[in-house]
């Protein structure tokens, strides 16, 4: 086993006269054993970045490393990474078994006899022992999703490769394939890549999560660290269901000034800004709290009106809009618990905790303060 190394990769499809960077200058390191999830919107890259990792794109430049071993000019076959599509994949003429055993038979020395224990010994382990003798159009979607992870799992590699192999299942069973992925991956230590543009499967399932953007990494870390710590605004609005809710204005000496509200820095925020002047204020859901009456900070609360309220059972989701004419631009977004009522209409009042507060440089995008925890810095990476 050994650890998964890209080292400023890059690549560049030619369209004619133009060249369209899909990937650029990516490095990352995925530790032995480790599940990374590469996550971001549509065409942010991270497909193409996998598919440079199992050799079905060439790497226009940069280095994919194995170890010590480079892979950039090894061939697919060679390189002893199984990956799982978004579509399966399977042959539709074949069982599951031969399904399953297909790649061995045609790219190892394995006997028949050894084939079909590892067959017998996957299936069991996915839980399709049943199903072997099955073609896949007798097979719901999670049975194909089993037998295509059968299938990679049977080769024993190196590496796996996952392509937002959850996406073609219902709600009900994606939830219940993450978990069943994730004790997976542990049983069997194997380094792992998952791509996703779902967020909570990015959460749910990681060691570490690798945002992309515009073909650029964005930021690496545990799930927690960029939920609580992200380095830039589009990593901040990126991750979390619901969004991170932002304020845009500007800094007049140690308040943030917007149009309708003032809101006094303390201290610690004002020199962490600096001299950045326009900044945007940025503040989790479920920090955003509700009161029936003024508190003890009146100088981070405010009057708002609850326009929309989503209850969801556990908890209720709270849009909210400040008095007067608004442009949408300063709505926010509150959680609050489900058994706490919020009428529509209803007139309440709103405290922004400066402690959990994030600002950011409009100008760049990027954190100039993260809200301050009362973790371990190793609990953001349990």
């Amino acid at each position: 086993m050994a650890d998964l190394t890209l080292d400023a990769v890059t690549k560049v499809f030619e369209d004619g006269e133009d060249e369209i960077v899909a990937v650029d200058d990516v490095s990352v390191e995925i530790r032995d054993g480790e599940f990374l999830v590469l996550v971001g919107p549509s065409g942010c890259g991270k497909s193409t970045t996998l598919r440079m990792i199992a050799g079905l794109e060439t790497i226009t430049d940069g280095e994919i490393r194995l170890g010590d071993d480079v892979l950039n000019d090894v061939r697919t076959q060679d390189r002893d990474i199984a990956m799982v599509f978004q579509s399966y994949a399977l042959y539709p003429h074949l069982s599951a078994r031969r399904n399953m055993s297909f790649g061995l038979e045609e790219s190892t020395d394995l006997s028949q006899t050894d084939i079909d224990e590892r067959v017998t010994e996957v299936a069991s382990m996915m839980g399709i022992s049943d199903l072997l003798d099955r073609k896949p159009g007798q097979l719901s979607g999670g049975q194909q999703q089993r037998v295509a992870l059968g299938r990679a799992i049977v080769r024993d590699p190196e590496v796996f490769l996952m392509d937002e192999p959850l996406s073609n299942l219902d709600a009900k069973l994606r939830a219940e394939m993450r978990t069943e992925l994730q004790q997976l991956q542990h049983q069997l230590d194997v380094t792992t890549v998952y791509v996703t543009h779902d967020q909570t499967e990015a959460m749910t399932m990681s060691d570490r999560i690798a945002v992309m953007n515009d073909g650029r990494l964005q930021q690496v870390g545990p799930p927690l660290e960029l939920y609580h710590e992200p380095t830039n605004l589009f990593v901040a609005e990126f991750i979390g269901e619901p969004s991170m809710n932002f304020l845009s204005g500007r800094r007049e000496g140690s308040s943030f000034v917007t149009d309708r509200i003032e809101y006094p820095f303390s201290e610690t925020v004002a020199d962490a800004v600096e001299d950045a002047e326009d900044v945007i204020v940025g503040i989790r859901p479920e920090d955003v709290a509700i009161r029936d009456e003024a508190g003890d900070d009146p100088a981070h609360e405010f009057e708002m009106t609850a326009t929309v309220v989503e209850p969801m059972g556990n908890e209720n989701v709270v849009h909210l809009e400040f008095p007067g004419e608004t442009t949408g631009t300063e709505d926010l977004v509150a959680i609050t618990e489900g058994m706490r009522e919020v009428g529509e209409n209803e007139s309440v009042t709103v405290h922004l905790p400066e402690e959990t507060i994030h600002v950011f440089d409009t100008a760049t995008g990027e954190a100039l303060h993260a809200r301050q925890l009362e973790l371990d810095p190793q609990a953001l990476r349990l």
